[in-house]
């Protein structure tokens, strides 16, 4: 069997072109392995984020009920406030109207009188 030149540099090409192929196919496997480790660690994030929202979701949910208990108290305590404002303004206008200080006694013993009651 006889080799031309031309059979040689066949040869040649051919075990580059494998060695090339060779070299590719490690990349690949290699690359295969890092993208399985990438989205191993991405569902793993991905899980840890759903969590986190949930966990987040139940707290604001948690917030907005006490948001509104704490608008219903405040309501409650502005009528509170009016109804007090408006019977010191009853009593102080029960005072002015009051001309001497025997009636103003008789006022302050009449109501101790009955809140001691």
């Amino acid at each position: 069997m006889k080799f031309e030149s031309k059979d040689l540099i066949y040869m040649a090409l051919l075990i580059v072109a494998g060695y090339f192929i060779f070299q590719m196919n490690v990349e690949l496997t290699g690359a295969n392995a890092a993208l399985k480790t990438v989205n191993t660690e991405l569902k793993d994030q991905k899980a840890s984020n759903i969590e986190a929202y949930e966990a987040l979701a139940t707290k604001i949910n948690s917030q907005v009920d006490l948001t509104k208990e704490l608008q219903t108290d405040i309501s409650e305590l502005e009528d509170s406030k009016k109804i007090i404002y408006n019977k010191t303004d009853e009593k102080k206008a029960a005072i002015i109207n009051i001309t001497d200080a025997d009636s103003l006694t008789n006022f302050f013993t009449r109501r101790y009188r009955t809140s001691a009651n």
